[in-house]
């Protein structure tokens, strides 16, 4: 399903609902607000019209598959050195994600597979997509701008297209 671009209003009351209520604002504002049709209090108050008719124009998948921005757009963002580091390591072809079973697969390449997710769910790399046994992780145009705004001394190459 394709969904109309949020409104500059939309995102400025997601942004303060997910400021307002914490790590699991997401599950908060679909359970509490969405579902349960808990009354818009406090910070909230204000901006429970924009997000009752968020929700329905968009609805609870949306919000969790596909708005990733939080404090500003994932282009906005700054790079933690951890973060930064990672996206070294996949410019390098040295993260790869190897099939262990149907279900189970490993990601190598880095000790902290989360941050590697993080970079990837914050659109800086992304996986080939397709079946795979093994796939190594590319960067994306955002990813090569911040390594060449963050660590101007060293090269940047450009993803190579998906197999």
């Amino acid at each position: 399903m394709t969904y109309r671009d949020i409104t500059i209003d939309e995102h400025c009351a997601l942004e303060a609902f997910a400021a307002a209520h914490g790590r699991n604002w997401r599950n908060t504002l679909v359970l509490d607000y969405w579902c349960r049709a808990l009354a818009w209090e406090g910070p909230t108050e204000a901006m429970g019209a924009t997000l009752h008719a968020l929700r329905n124009s968009h609805g609870n998948q949306w919000l969790y598959q596909h708005y990733q921005a939080r404090a500003g757009s994932p282009a906005e963002q700054n790079p933690t050195p951890t973060q930064l580091d990672v996206l070294e390591r996949i410019r390098d072809g040295r993260i790869t994600k190897v099939k262990h079973s149907d279900t189970i697969y490993r990601i190598v390449g880095f000790n902290n597979p989360s941050v590697v997710g993080r970079v990837v769910s914050l659109r800086w790399a992304r996986w080939p997509q397709g079946p795979f046994r093994a796939q190594t992780c590319e960067l994306t145009d955002a990813g090569i701008r911040l390594l060449t705004e963050h660590r101007p001394t060293t090269a940047v190459a450009p993803a190579c297209a998906a197999e």
